[in-house]
């Protein structure tokens, strides 16, 4: 299961809409950035910069953030549906490339 972390921001949708169309299980949790969520504390662990949207990987325990969440470790995930794990894909990612 993954968790986003995210606001109503057009790269938090872009995660959203992959999940869906890969009929993965996840959550949403609102960091409601006009009010300064991204800089509690508790999010700073999930995200050291303080950005969002965050994909994180329950099974692994990694998070993604900014563009590692919506950038091409999410797309190649979204190809390879017989794995269960981003972060297995990183390795695989530089043998392709």
């Amino acid at each position: 299961m993954f968790e986003l972390f995210a606001d109503d921001t057009p790269n938090a949708r872009k995660i959203s809409i992959m999940l869906e169309e890969i009929q993965a299980d996840y959550k949403v949790t609102l960091i409601d950035i006009g009010k300064g969520d991204q800089f509690k504390d508790d999010f700073k662990k999930i995200s050291p910069f303080n950005k969002i949207p965050v994909l994180r990987d329950s099974q692994t325990g990694q998070s993604y953030f900014e563009s590692m969440a919506n950038g091409s470790n999410g797309i190649y995930w979204s190809h390879d549906r017989t794995t269960s794990s981003i972060s297995s894909l990183s390795s695989r990612k530089k043998q392709i490339w």
